[in-house]
Order: structure tokens, then sequence, then C-alpha cells
């Protein structure tokens, strides 16, 4: 999956879930953005409620957000959808 080639929601979805978690300087780069989504890092998909969601997973933070409103997912929600 190419970041550009992202719906321009599914792109603000990433960068919302980026910056929930702190990781501004990814947010805004686009080299790392690719290198997170290739890495399976970011990943994007439908959750178990068949919303589609972003959810990054790196060694010490979790985030996820709802793409249509970019909602940011609690951890519960993040365990109920894709745990």
């Amino acid at each position: 999956m190419k970041f550009v080639e992202l719906s321009e929601q599914e792109r603000k979805a990433v960068k919302e879930a980026l910056e929930y978690i702190g990781y501004f300087d990814v947010a805004e780069s686009p080299e790392m953005l690719q290198e997170w989504l290739d890495d399976g890092t970011i990943s994007i998909g439908a959750g178990r409620s068949g919303r589609d969601a972003v959810w990054i997973i790196t060694e010490s933070h979790e985030s996820a957000v709802y793409i249509d409103t970019l909602e940011p997912l609690s951890q519960e929600e993040i365990t109920k959808e894709f745990l």
C-alpha cells in the first residue's frame, strides 16, 4: 500500500492516529509514513464492527482512528475491534 494512493480521508486518519500518540515527526514525513505502512506499523482495514480504521502499533504505543469520523478509539475499543 502506498501512502500517496490513500484517499484524503485515510491520510487524515493516519496523521490523526500518529499525532494522538505524539508521533508528529512521522505524521509530517512522507518517507517515514511509507516505511511504517510497508513494515506493518500502520495498518488500514475494517474492524470487527465493519468500520474502516487506521491502526498503529509501536513498541510502546497503540492508536486507532475510525476513517469516516476521525474519532480515536479507546483502548477498550481497540481490543474489541482488532485483538
